[in-house]
């Protein structure tokens, strides 16, 4: 069976393609993206459940919204499959250059900024699902080279 990835806010890292993974390359600029789209507007392109796999290389911490985070969080947790994955990387808080040398990046993480989301963290149970945020599980967060490297399951009952 093929699998299906999202490349979310792709820019020029576009993916391709293999007999085992279908690849769809999605970014606001059309560089080489397959899906040409304003991840702030949603995914109304794509159907619910229907990836087993988001990547989305340096381009959450562009988002400088609340309501718009919360909604792209919520539109990649709704287009995973039940089971499905989203590895996130992010510039790191603390190494400067990575941080702060894009004039885009609006958002400051580390380690400790995706755990509210784990549905069985106190954070998640007494805030964040208040506020709309959808659950996941098995969140684990590490800082790499500079970079946060975030990987969360979709939890769908």
């Amino acid at each position: 069976m093929r699998l299906k990835h999202l490349n979310l806010g792709c820019g020029k890292l576009i993916q391709t393609s293999s007999d085992d993974i279908e690849w769809i390359n999605l970014d606001k600029v059309g560089v080489g993206a397959d899906v040409v789209h304003d991840m702030k507007k949603g995914f109304p392109m794509f159907e619910d459940n229907s990836f087993d796999m988001v990547r989305a290389i340096c381009c959450l911490g562009q988002i400088e919204l609340n309501d718009d985070f919360m909604l792209v969080m919520n539109e990649i947790h709704r287009v995973l499959k039940p089971g499905g994955t989203v590895y996130i990387q992010l510039p790191h808080k603390d190494h400067i250059s990575n941080s702060y040398i894009d004039p885009f990046n609006q958002r400051r993480f580390n380690e400790y900024s995706f755990a509210g989301f784990d549905e069985t963290h106190g954070q998640y149970i007494n805030h964040n699902h208040y506020y709309g945020f959808k659950p996941w599980k098995n969140v684990n967060s590490r800082e790499f080279d500079g970079f946060l490297i975030v990987n969360m399951e979709v939890s769908k009952a």
